[in-house]
């Protein structure tokens, strides 16, 4: 994530992705990966080079704290050395992302407190590191976004907040020296996001009715918005950027086509120029000069990620970096003048990233990941029980046989979200311990065009449960894993689909893991985020609506079929949970125990919200589910009836 070399993912998959923690950056965003921290001493969440091409920005989790540090970069004989680095923060701290300021003078971060969501912009300056970080929105219950640095103005940023009103998003000018803000665009209130150029203009914004999307343009702030064209919220439009003269807007949509397509749009005459789409994947990113505002890349993540190159430099770069390292290649950001970038190789397996020096050639490894418990992992396709294609991944233990192992079934959050290739340090130490874990981008996923993500709605509990239960038997069919110790576990919708999946098919699995999961679905709608009030219709037509069709909410909603679980759920929430409220927990816990089925004590922390970022309430999380998998899949034969025989006993 960058604004030099701007990875530019769409603004617009914030709104989509409803249930992630995804803060965001300058219209980027920024993921939370499966809601747990890596319980690794410095394990690096987040690095950044700075404009000028001198230093390094790294976000650290470590047992006392989470870390901030800069970086120098000092290269000899080829290799980097970032031993000379000191520390922004040493206390516990909620940082959830970073970025340098056009001048390289000041890196900013987000934090929020205790897992509220509030997430303020924080200056610090590196020059003075015996001085404290500076709150630069410090207004009370009210979230701050970066939509932009502009170029010309690099004691300014531009930001959306909603301090005015919780539900939506005012448009200011920050003073990153003084932090006075002043209001440049009103939220009408039907303004999902903002959209700015290169300067820091806000030329172009989503305004949403009923589940339509407008997309509305303007040459110039000084001027009016008008129509440049609607799609229906799940044609999935996103504005990358705007074209170097500024006449024309970086756009893709389903609309003619399944998956998305990339275009140019004329800001006068609306019309399109065709640029690229893939026929059965939709574009992830698109990467854009901010230096000349041309499109140098697309990314597209089929089974594993790929750039289309569209410059001839980029490609001839593309092809040195593909022969140092093996897995995804991701370009993470770079310096002002593109000549220095940062290059992150992922596979499961490993992640390593390089420091690349485009006019010398020169290659130099920051770090690598040191865990590589998994023997394979390989994507999979299998048919759903109406003939669908799924897609998955399984990654499978070293040293152990491939046949009738424990498996646990991953479940991704979002839902509207999709699971991809890469390092993920939970998988890793569930292959350690012998299991294998499949993941299943259930119908409903993005990435896969428009028709499977349609194929989703109002199938919440129903079809998108029963193709994680068609994967997870479809890899017990193969002989790999063992029809008796079969494990769920999943974050957010992932905690959901646990607990639907071992109540609407109780026979299936032999353990579950909800973190931070729903339960009811009435209650969801009741205690949604005040900023998401411009999206009901979309949820209405993507999970159900509550006023109408509560019968089938109540239906997909767990908690009135408790009595239909038999296998113990292990259960971990956060007091200041705003996506998912505490409610959601309390209540399946009391009548988990009302029925006598509570077999394992619940983990709750006062101190977290819809994920655990305290690196020490990570890894207590991290250790207790671990125990709990090993515990009940570990065995040739689990289940609910001896766990509760056991916790009656002890009442």
């Amino acid at each position: 994530m960058s604004y030099f070399l701007t990875t530019k993912k769409s603004s617009f998959l914030i709104i989509s992705t409803l249930l992630l923690l995804l803060p965001k950056l300058s219209g980027i965003t920024v993921p939370y990966k499966n809601f747990v921290l890596d319980p690794m001493p410095m394990m690096v969440r987040e690095e950044m080079i700075s404009p000028n091409g001198k230093y390094v920005a790294s976000l650290h989790s470590t047992p006392s704290a989470r870390v901030l540090e800069i970086d120098p970069i000092v290269v000899k004989k080829g290799a980097t050395s970032l031993d000379t680095a000191h520390s922004i923060t040493h206390q516990e701290t909620r940082i959830a992302g970073l970025t340098w300021t056009r001048d390289s003078r000041y890196v900013l971060f987000f934090e929020d407190q205790g897992g509220n969501e509030n997430f303020h912009i924080y200056r610090f300056d590196p020059s003075h590191p015996e001085k404290k970080a500076v709150d630069l929105t410090p207004q009370p219950q009210a979230q701050a976004r970066i939509l932009s640095l502009p170029k010309n103005h690099p004691d300014q940023a531009v930001i959306e907040t909603n301090a005015r009103d919780q539900r939506f998003f005012d448009v200011y000018r920050l003073n990153l020296k003084n932090g006075k803000c002043d209001l440049l665009e009103k939220n009408p209130g039907n303004v999902l996001d903002w959209v700015a150029d290169a300067q820091g203009a806000i030329r172009a914004r989503y305004v949403i009715k009923g589940t339509n999307v407008k997309i509305e343009t303007r040459p110039s702030e000084q001027e009016p918005f008008h129509l440049l064209t609607t799609c229906a919220f799940d044609d999935t439009p996103s504005i990358y950027g705007f074209s170097p003269d500024g006449k024309s807007l970086y756009f893709s949509r389903t609309k003619e086509k399944d998956t998305t397509s990339l275009i140019e749009i004329n800001l006068s005459t609306s019309k399109e120029r065709f640029i690229t789409n893939d026929p059965h994947y939709d574009i992830s990113e698109v990467l854009l000069s901010d230096r000349t505002g041309k499109i140098l890349a697309t990314g597209i993540f089929k089974e594993d990620f790929i750039y289309l190159p569209c410059d001839s430099k980029i490609k001839s770069d593309l092809h040195i970096l593909h022969s140092i390292d093996q897995g995804d290649l991701h370009l993470q950001n770079c310096s002002d003048d593109e000549s220095k970038w940062l290059v992150l190789f992922n596979s499961p397996k490993n992640s390593a990233t390089y420091l690349y020096d485009r006019t010398t050639k020169k290659i130099s490894l920051l770090h690598r990941s040191t865990k590589n418990f998994i023997a394979s992992a390989k994507p999979i396709t299998f048919k759903s029980r109406d003939g669908l294609l799924i897609h998955g991944y399984l990654f499978l233990p070293k040293n152990k046989p491939l046949k009738n192992l424990p498996l646990v079934a991953f479940i991704h959050g979002g839902p509207w979200a999709r699971d991809q290739w890469g390092f993920n340090k939970d998988i890793q130490d569930l292959t350690e311990a012998g299991f294998a874990v499949l993941k299943v981008n259930y119908r409903g996923s993005t990435g896969y065009g428009k028709k499977f993500l349609q194929a989703g709605d109002k199938e919440f509990g129903g079809k998108m449960i029963s193709d994680i239960i068609d994967g997870t038997e479809a890899i017990v069919a193969r002989g790999i894993a063992d029809p008796h110790r079969l494990g769920i576990y999943g974050a957010s919708y992932g905690g959901y689909a646990t607990v639907a999946a071992v109540t609407f098919y109780p026979d299936v699995f032999a353990c579950g893991v909800d973190y931070v999961g729903v339960s009811d679905l009435i209650t969801l709608f009741k205690t949604f985020i005040p900023y998401w009030d411009p999206l009901m219709p979309v949820l209405d037509q993507r999970i159900g609506n509550p006023k109408t069709e509560s019968s089938l909410l109540l239906k997909q909603s767990p908690i009135t079929q408790v009595d239909k679980i038999k296998v113990p759920l292990f259960i971990a929430y956060g007091a200041n949970d705003v996506r998912v409220n505490r409610i959601q927990s309390d209540k399946l816990i009391k009548a988990l125990q009302d029925q006598g089925k509570l077999a394992e004590p619940p983990l709750f922390k006062e101190d977290e919200g819809h994920g655990f970022r305290n690196f020490n309430n990570a890894a207590d999380f991290n250790q207790r589910c671990l125990a709990f998998l090993k515990k009940y899949l570990l065995r040739q034969r689990g289940g609910m009836q001896e766990s509760v025989s056991k916790a009656n006993k002890n009442k």
